[in-house]
């Protein structure tokens, strides 16, 4: 039970039954002072009280650690909004869940139980912002495969925060700092693809093979890039040149053979994808960290 939470369901029942802290404190037999401290957050109320403050205010003891009515509840939500704290988010969801099991939630009580998770949310991708610049800050020096690494997970970040134009903006300013940079193209055309700009990704991403030849990287997200365009055969045949390119490491391009050929129902191909997966995993000694299991998963779906 957090103590702040009962102090305060204290003063919040104190004032629902239209009540002064000296009435209240006389009613229960402590001082005024006492009261006040609790309601403060100074201290908590003797647990031999607590029959004698919640029969004061005709409650359960339970209900003077909870919240049993909708202003309760969203008193909890506004404080986390407010504070973002952890221990205020963990008392309103505890709060909004009972009422969702108990069956009583209201329209209202579920459209907050989302804002909770919907603020929450964005309080951590926040989060997750500042520490990408701050990797982006530390690898500047070394600018290895780690660092460009980092920028993706910004770019992904910024996109689906609907900051799509200042993400193409920052990236395309990379390019014009550093142009011989093959690793400032690919995340350029990343940040189209991400933005849904599939066209001006096709462009800047085959011009980066054009100029720097192809790579890994580059060959996968124009697998990536053919895929949204419909041209399958096309993304097909990058993922295949990614693989063949660093087959040791590179095994997400059969993950996405895979899935776009049970995508397009052809059935067999999916399921020798699928097995092509296992014994990669089998033949790099991971199988045994249950990497198998879901490809194993797709073949039986499909095999059924």
């Amino acid at each position: 039970m957090k103590s702040f939470n009962l102090n305060e369901q204290i003063a919040y029942l104190r004032k629902k039954n239209n009540m002064t802290q000296e009435k209240f404190a006389q009613s229960i037999g402590v001082t005024n002072q006492s009261v006040s401290k609790w309601e403060t957050g100074a201290c908590c109320p003797d647990i031999q009280l607590l029959p004698v403050i919640a029969d004061c205010f005709r409650v359960s003891i339970d209900a003077l650690f909870s919240s049993d009515d909708y202003e309760s509840r969203a008193k909890l939500m506004t404080r986390y909004s407010i504070t973002n704290r952890d221990e205020d988010y963990e008392a309103a969801v505890s709060a909004y869940e009972k009422v969702i099991l108990s069956c009583d939630a209201t329209t209202d009580d579920r459209r907050d139980y989302a804002y909770l998770f919907d603020h929450r949310a964005n309080e951590y991708m926040r989060k997750a912002e500042k520490l990408y610049e701050t990797a982006v800050a530390l690898g500047e020096e070394k600018h290895d495969e780690s660092y460009y690494r980092v920028h993706i997970q910004l770019i992904l970040l910024m996109c689906r925060t609907s900051r799509s134009v200042e993400c193409i903006a920052r990236y395309t300013q990379r390019i014009q700092d550093d142009a011989d940079n093959w690793w400032n193209h690919y995340l350029l055309s990343l940040a189209y693809l991400i933005s849904g700009k599939t066209e001006e990704a096709w462009k800047a991403n085959n011009a980066a093979m054009m100029q720097f030849g192809s790579n890994m990287f580059l060959s996968t997200l124009a697998g990536e890039i053919s895929e949204n365009q419909g041209r399958y055969e096309d993304a097909f045949h990058y993922w295949e040149e990614a693989y063949t390119q660093d087959s040791s490491k590179h095994i997400s391009c059969l993950y996405s053979i895979a899935f776009l050929l049970e995508k397009l129902s052809r059935r067999q191909e999916a399921i020798e994808a699928w097995q092509r997966i296992v014994n990669w995993h089998h033949e790099h000694n991971s199988s045994d960290d249950h990497e198998t299991d879901m490809p194993l998963d797709h073949i039986e779906k499909l095999l059924a």
